[in-house]
């Protein structure tokens, strides 16, 4: 409960000792990663949130200079990779008391509300951020300013007040500067128009796994300008107009539309891609759920590589690496099978306007797989490779289509469609061979002994279809009749 003030070595050099001051030690939580070079102070003078609740939350990765000082009456919160300057003040108070008591004439100077500084973002060396105000994730105060009111995410403040002086534009990939306040409100809602990313997601009947879906979703980004959200519903017959209705009263970057009848969801999915704002588009399935914390470093890769036609998210590998490559045939060679699975879709929107012909393969189940050769071979080679174990999943059965179908007779009329114009032969008949070796195996085994045999209807006559001019035809054939 008491005051603390000890010589500390944790995460420091020798010569980077110093005092470190905390009061009431049991009202502060600190993330894992977190390295806080001394001195610096920590104190909660006020009731706080509650007995049990921290008043002062510093999560993970956070990187704070010497001389930090957080006084929290209320809450004070440094979300994730917060980097904070030498000799930073924070406080939730509306007037500053450092290293006294908050409270003036018997009752505390303080709102009701928290202090918090967003996700990914810097305030600079001798600097203060005042009251219950919000900076915004990966924005920025420059040293020696003093904050007092709320910094949208991804722009610059500078002054004493300070004001917004810069704010990130997706459209040109830069900070604009802002002469003034009314310019700043104009680059903010020009963003809000344009953003750095449409979150489409089509849906039916699914309304339980949509709003898991869009809460993970939200935690994240809030009503940020730079991603808007839009979700279309297929006609849906359950609660679905009803969770996204819930949504729209609290984010105004959730935009949405419903129509009339059931237009299939190949149709639904080519609505939703036409739909997008934002300067890339990422299709997402209504049963797909982002891990916490994965929002923003994607975002940093679409703003780095704001030249690739295509993005995909490799969630077969989590080590984080990005790789960058160019043409069809070494895209088919790094994604294989795994660029069908919609979740994994980015495009950017400029690329996927001038496709020839957006619908050519509606109802084939693949229009997302298709979308991405299409802007591969006729607009923007470049694409880039996310390794992100990004999503989690609600493990819906398979229903409504027929496996050999789509993932065969389908999947190769899609890349023979290329074939001669950016895609060889010779990369498709690679790709063939481990489409069956590690897709096919494994998921028609899978199916066929956990879910309704039917979707597997006619798959030997397909696959013989296909696959009779391949090496491995009759190894692979007996397989599939020993699996019965």
């Amino acid at each position: 409960m008491g005051r603390s003030s000890q010589r500390d070595r944790s995460g420091a050099s020798d010569s980077e000792e110093g005092t470190i001051i905390v009061e009431n030690s049991e009202k502060i939580a600190i993330g894992s990663g977190v390295y806080m070079r001394p001195p610096h102070s920590l104190s909660v003078i006020g009731t706080g949130r509650g007995a049990e609740a921290p008043s002062i939350v510093i999560r993970d990765g956070c990187q704070c200079n010497l001389g930090l000082t957080i006084e929290a009456v209320n809450e004070v919160v440094l979300e994730r990779h917060v980097l904070t300057g030498s000799n930073v003040y924070l406080s939730d108070a509306e007037r500053p008391y450092p290293g006294s008591s908050p409270w003036a004439n018997g009752h505390p100077d303080v709102s009701e509300g928290r202090l918090s500084i967003g996700e990914g973002a810097y305030i600079g060396t001798n600097s203060a951020v005042l009251g219950p105000v919000r900076i915004g994730r990966g924005s920025v105060v420059k040293p020696n300013s003093v904050v007092t009111k709320d910094v949208p995410d991804y722009c610059a403040a500078c002054g004493n007040p300070a004001v917004i002086t810069e704010v990130y534009v997706p459209e040109t990939g830069k900070w604009e500067k802002a002469g003034n306040e009314e310019e700043a409100f104009r680059l903010l809602e020009r963003r809000r128009l344009r953003p750095l990313l449409t979150i489409g997601i089509p849906t039916y009947n699914r309304a339980a796994n949509l709003d898991y879906c869009l809460s993970t979703i939200f935690m994240q980004i809030g009503d940020s300008e730079l991603v808007e959200v839009f979700v279309s519903d297929n006609a849906s017959t359950d609660g679905t107009s009803e969770v996204i209705e819930r949504y729209s009263r609290s984010f105004r970057n959730l935009e949405h539309s419903r129509n009339e009848r059931n237009i299939g969801a190949d149709r639904n999915i080519l609505h939703v891609t036409n739909a997008a704002n934002g300067k890339f588009i990422k299709l997402q399935g209504d049963d797909d759920f982002f891990v916490d914390g994965t929002i923003l470093p994607l975002l940093n890769l679409l703003h780095r590589r704001g030249d690739c036609g295509v993005v995909h998210v490799n969630v077969l590998n989590g080590d984080g690496r990005i790789s960058i490559g160019e043409g069809a045939d070494d895209y088919l060679a790094a994604t294989g099978y795994a660029a069908t699975f919609i979740t994994s879709t980015i495009l950017r929107r400029e690329d996927w306007q001038r496709v020839a012909e957006p619908s050519k393969f509606n109802d084939s189940s693949l229009n997302q797989f298709y979308f991405q050769y299409a802007v591969l071979t006729e607009c923007n080679p470049k694409f880039a490779i996310m390794n992100c174990g990004m999503f989690t999943y609600a493990g819906n059965e398979p229903r409504e289509y027929n496996f050999g179908e789509v993932f065969v007779r389908n999947y190769l009329a899609v890349l023979r469609s290329f074939e001669g114009r950016g895609l060889s032969e010779e990369r498709i008949r690679a790709d063939k061979a481990k489409l069956f070796y590690h897709y096919l195996m494994p998921w028609y085994r899978r199916i066929r002994t956990m879910y309704d045999r039917e979707i597997t209807a006619g798959f030997e006559e397909i696959f013989m279809a296909d696959f009779r001019d391949e090496p491995y035809f009759d190894e692979a054939l007996a397989w599939i009749r020993s699996i019965g």
